[in-house]
C-alpha cells in the first residue's frame, strides 16, 4: 500500500482514515506530523502555519485513537532545522521544548510527551551520508555516479521547477528515478531531501518497529515525500507501508 490521499470532504475524520487504510490491522505504527521550519527565513513554514498546527493536531488526534485502541503508535515531530547556522544548532537541539501551540494540541487530544519522538533534519541528514556510502557498497548496480554539472541530472522536487546547475564540479550519485530518469540521492557530501526523508522512513522501522508509515505533511511537500518513499522503497525496505495525507490552512487537502 502506498497511498496519496484526496479527501474532498474533510469531514469524514479520524474514523475514515483507519477504516479506508486499515490501520487497525497493524500492531506498530508511526505518524510523521506537524514538521515544520525553525529558520526565521522560512517563517510561513513554522510551528504558527496553519496548515503545520493542522498535521500536527490531526497528527496527535490519530496517535490517540490508535494507542486507546491497543495499538503501539509513535508519533514522530520532524523538524527542519537545516537553515541554523552550524554553531547555534547543538545549543538549540540540546535545548528544544515543543512550541507551546502543539502542546496544547497533544493535550487537546490526550496525547502523552512519551508518545512523542522529536527527530531534528540536520541529524538524519548526517545518518542518510553514512546510510549512502553503506548501500553503495552493498548495493553498487543501483547507483550510477555522474558529474555534478551533468544536464540528464534531477535535483528538483517541483517538475515545473528548472534547476540551476552547479557553478563547480562535484560528484553526484544518482539512482533510476519513477520516470526513469537519473535521480540525485547525494551530490558532494551533502544528501539531497529524498534520501533525508527516505532514512526517516527506514529510523521509524528499525527503531520503533513500524509496520506503517503515515506521513502527515503540508501539501507543498508532495512531491517530496513521493520521492522519499520511493528512494525508501528503492534502496531501504518493502517492509513498511505508507499512507500519505496532506493539509493546507483548512485541515486534509
Amino acid at each position: 500500500m502506498n497511498a496519496n490521499l484526496k479527501i474532498q470532504d474533510c469531514c469524514e475524520g479520524i474514523d475514515s482514515i483507519i477504516n479506508n487504510y486499515s490501520l487497525g490491522s497493524y500492531d506498530r505504527l508511526s505518524i510523521i506530523s506537524g514538521h515544520y521550519c525553525l529558520s526565521e527565513e522560512l517563517s510561513d513554514l513554522s510551528h504558527e502555519g496553519e496548515a503545520e498546527e493542522a498535521s500536527f493536531d490531526f497528527g496527535a488526534e490519530l496517535c490517540a485513537k490508535l494507542n486507546e485502541s491497543g495499538k503501539v503508535a509513535t508519533l514522530i515531530l520532524f523538524i527542519n532545522d537545516i537553515g541554523i547556522e552550524s554553531g547555534r544548532r547543538s545549543e538549540l537541539i540540546d535545548s528544544y521544548v515543543i512550541p507551546d501551540n502543539y502542546m496544547a494540541l497533544l493535550r487537546k487530544n490526550r496525547t502523552p510527551l512519551n508518545k512523542v519522538k522529536v527527530v531534528f533534519e540536520s541529524v538524519v541528514r548526517n545518518r542518510a551520508s553514512k546510510e549512502i556510502r553503506k548501500l553503495k557498497k552493498n548495493q553498487s548496480n543501483a547507483f550510477e555516479i555522474l558529474s555534478s554539472v551533468d544536464k540528464r541530472l534531477v535535483r528538483c522536487v517541483d517538475p515545473a521547477a528548472v534547476c540551476e546547475v552547479p557553478s563547480m564540479e562535484k560528484m553526484a550519485i544518482t539512482i533510476k528515478g519513477p520516470d526513469d530518469e537519473y535521480l540525485v540521492v547525494k551530490e558532494g557530501s551533502n544528501p539531497k531531501c529524498n534520501t533525508i526523508l527516505a532514512t526517516l522512513f527506514e529510523q521509524s522501522r528499525s527503531e520503533y518497529g513500524s509496520q506503517v508509515s503515515i506521513n502527515c505533511f503540508n501539501e507543498i511537500y508532495i512531491n517530496r515525500i513521493r520521492l522519499g518513499s520511493y528512494v525508501y522503497k528503492t534502496l531501504f525496505s518493502n517492509e513498511m507501508d505508507m499512507v500519505d495525507l496532506f493539509f493546507d490552512e483548512n485541515g486534509l487537502t
